[in-house]
């Protein structure tokens, strides 16, 4: 009996571990990082998980991964995430940040 609850632990321990890891292996990159307003930024996440991921600039939503952000006046940077799933299955990237350089 206390060799089955170990064994049960550990497979416990596991599927934890599995899940902080796929959790930590979403993440979105932003290219370029900076420039000044007008400029147009590509934002993509590894994994692509496709139709299910949906992409914000500043809280809005621009698309999903390869969606593009023109960089407005009047704002000195823009956050940039994506997440995707819901419950249980939810996941969120990183943040990911251009600094816009004035002119």
């Amino acid at each position: 009996m206390k060799q089955k609850s170990i064994i049960y632990l550990l497979f416990v321990m596991a599927l934890l571990l599995a899940g902080l890891v796929a959790r930590a292996a979403f993440s979105v990159s932003i290219s370029p990082t900076s420039g000044p307003p007008g400029t147009v930024v590509t934002v993509t996440t590894s994994p692509d998980y496709g139709g299910l991921t949906t992409c914000y600039a500043n809280g809005s939503p621009i698309g999903g991964s390869g969606a593009t952000y023109t960089v407005p006046n009047g704002v000195s940077s823009v956050t940039f995430y994506c997440e995707a799933g819901t419950g249980e299955f939810y996941e969120r990237t990183n943040d990911a940040v251009f600094t816009v350089i004035q002119p």
